[in-house]
């Protein structure tokens, strides 16, 4: 079990191996959402750097005060979708799929939060650093196809899962 300890906690190589690897867990949904909290460092960074040459825009404080904690909640969401992949996997139920399911609709509605914080960015940085604001746009858009994959594979397994609990024959009983 290569995720007991945090993601956000781990070398970057270790993520990526972990990811990488043949253990049921962390997969897609915990790489897409390391690539949500990578746009919004990269969000960030535009902002940050911006606030060197404007440290009175309050504005641009916050959305930069916003971003990092966005990006430490979807690395929090990383770990929880790897742990609640894993309980799903072995659990196979309904619950356990609904909780798989909510964590993925949690990390979509932080990739609407960060597209509209980007849209709002994209005029207001430094020239210099509008690249780190695309980058972020082209993250947060792979992170919303790989989650949009993912959710509709999930609700898939949870019919299976709702299906065998609900079903006499397979001994077990919803």
């Amino acid at each position: 079990m290569l995720h007991s300890s945090n993601l956000a906690d781990r070398p970057l190589g270790e993520v990526i191996e972990a990811i990488g690897s043949a253990d049921v867990s962390p997969g897609a949904g915990a790489a897409g959402a390391v690539g949500l909290a990578l746009a919004a460092a990269c969000a960030r960074k535009a902002a940050a750097v911006t606030l060197k040459h404007r440290p009175d825009d309050a504005a641009l404080t916050k959305v930069c005060s916003e971003l990092s904690d966005i990006a430490l909640g979807a690395l929090r969401g990383a770990d929880e979708d790897a742990a609640q992949f894993e309980t799903f996997i072995h659990e196979a139920d309904a619950q356990s799929a609904e909780h798989l399911l909510q964590v993925g609709a949690r990390l979509t509605r932080t990739a609407r939060v960060v597209t509209a914080l980007l849209s709002d960015l994209a005029e207001r940085v430094d020239p210099a650093v509008r690249a780190d604001v695309a980058a972020a746009q082209a993250l947060c858009d792979a992170f919303t196809e790989i989650e949009t994959m993912n959710l509709e594979q999930n609700r898939e397994a949870a019919i299976r899962a709702a299906a065998r609990s609900s079903d006499p024959a397979s001994g077990s009983t919803a």
